[in-house]
C-alpha cells in the first residue's frame, strides 16, 4: 500500500500537462517517439522546492553559543568577505550550477536572499566588495584566496558597521569539485606536503586553511564585538569539502556561530536567508569528521598531482589541462 501510495502520488506530482479529464497530452517529434507534454513552469517550481529542502537538510550547526543563532527579524546586518557577494554555488565541471534561472533573470546573491526576509544589509560595506575597492580581490583559478586585506578597509566602510551592528556574518568559501583540488604538489622532505596546492596564499600553503588575510578580518571583526560595535559573530562555511578548523576552533569563544552550508546552488542562497532568520529549521549532521587539519589525515598523503611516466598514448592528450598528467 505504501508503494502503491508513492506511485500514485509521484505521478500526480509530475509535472506533465493533462487535457480537462486528466489523462496526459502526448506530441510526436520529428523523429517519430511519442512522448508526454512537459509543463515546464510546474517543473521548475517543484525544482525549486526540492532544493530549498535538500539545503535546509543539509545546512549542519558546527556550534551555536547560547543559541545566539538564528537571529531575530529585522535586524541589521554586515555582511564580511569578498565571498558574501561571490559565493561559491556549486562544484565545478559536471557540477557547474549557473548564477541565473534565464539571461533576463538572475538569482538572488546573498544580500537580495536576506532583504527578501526582512533584513537590513550594510549597503556600505557590500558595495566595497561588489564595485569599491575590494572589486579586485576575488577567487582565482590558481588557489588563490585573494582576501580583502584590512587595511583597504576606508573610514567610510569601518563607520558603518555600528549602524549594521546586529550581527556580523563572515562567509569563507572553498572552491570544490573535478579538478579542484588538482594542482597539488608533494614535499619529499617530510611527506606532510601532498595535498598542498600550487600557489594557494594560506598560512601554510594549503588550500583548506585561511589566508592571513581572512585570519586578520575575522580578529578585527571579533574585535569590533568585544568593544561592542557587533553584538554577535556568525561564521558560515559555504564549501563541499572540510576545510582546517584549527583556527576557527581557537575563537569558538568569540565567534557565536559557526554554520556549515555546502553549496547552495542556484536556489539554496534563498534557503539560508530562511535558516538564518529561524524560518526554516537546519538538519544537517556531518557524514564525515571536520579536522583540525586536513594534512593528518593519510588519504592527504596520496593525494596528489601523479605523473605516470610508464603510460604510452597519453590517453587525455586533447585536453589541455591534462599535458603533464600522461608522458610517454
Amino acid at each position: 500500500p505504501c508503494a502503491d501510495h508513492c506511485i500514485n502520488f509521484h505521478l500526480k506530482a509530475y509535472p506533465i500537462n493533462r487535457d480537462e479529464n486528466g489523462n496526459p497530452l502526448y506530441v510526436t517529434d520529428a523523429s517519430g517517439y511519442k512522448h508526454q507534454v512537459y509543463d515546464d513552469e510546474a517543473l521548475f517550481n517543484q525544482d525549486q522546492i526540492k532544493a530549498k529542502q535538500v539545503q535546509r537538510e543539509g545546512t549542519t550547526i558546527l556550534w551555536n553559543n547560547k543559541n545566539a543563532f538564528p537571529l531575530s527579524e529585522s535586524q541589521k546586518l554586515s555582511l564580511f568577505s569578498q565571498s558574501s557577494c561571490n559565493m561559491v554555488l556549486s562544484g565545478s565541471g559536471s557540477g557547474w550550477a549557473m548564477n541565473k534561472y534565464t539571461d533576463s533573470q538572475p538569482i538572488n546573491d546573498f544580500k537580495q536572499a536576506l532583504e527578501q526576509v526582512g533584513y537590513s544589509v550594510n549597503s556600505t560595506l557590500w558595495n566595497f566588495y561588489k564595485s569599491g575597492d575590494g572589486k579586485s580581490y576575488r577567487r582565482s583559478d590558481t588557489f588563490k584566496i585573494n582576501e580583502v586585506p584590512w587595511n583597504k578597509y576606508t573610514s567610510e566602510v569601518k563607520n558603518s558597521f555600528s549602524e549594521y551592528g546586529d550581527a556580523a556574518i563572515i562567509v569563507l568559501s572553498r572552491r570544490a569539485g573535478e579538478w579542484y583540488p588538482s594542482n597539488t604538489t608533494p614535499d619529499a622532505t617530510n611527506n606532510t606536503g601532498d595535498s598542498k596546492l600550487v600557489g594557494a596564499d594560506t598560512v601554510n600553503g594549503d588550500y583548506f586553511d585561511l589566508s592571513q588575510e581572512e585570519i586578520e578580518m575575522i580578529d578585527n571583526v571579533i574585535d569590533a564585538k568585544k568593544n561592542g560595535t557587533f553584538k554577535k559573530v556568525v561564521v558560515l562555511i559555504n564549501t563541499a569539502n572540510s576545510i582546517n578548523y584549527r583556527y576557527l576552533n581557537t575563537k569558538k569563544n568569540d565567534i557565536d556561530s559557526c554554520i556549515w552550508i555546502g553549496q547552495p546552488g542556484t536556489e539554496g542562497i534563498n534557503e539560508i536567508a530562511n535558516i538564518i532568520k529561524g524560518t526554516s529549521i537546519p538538519s544537517g549532521h556531518l557524514s564525515d569528521t571536520f579536522l583540525m587539519d586536513c594534512q593528518s589525515a593519510p588519504a592527504a598523503q596520496n593525494a596528489i598531482y601523479q605523473k605516470y611516466n610508464n603510460v604510452s598514448g597519453q590517453p587525455w592528450k586533447s585536453d589541455t589541462r591534462n599535458t603533464e598528467l600522461f608522458q610517454s
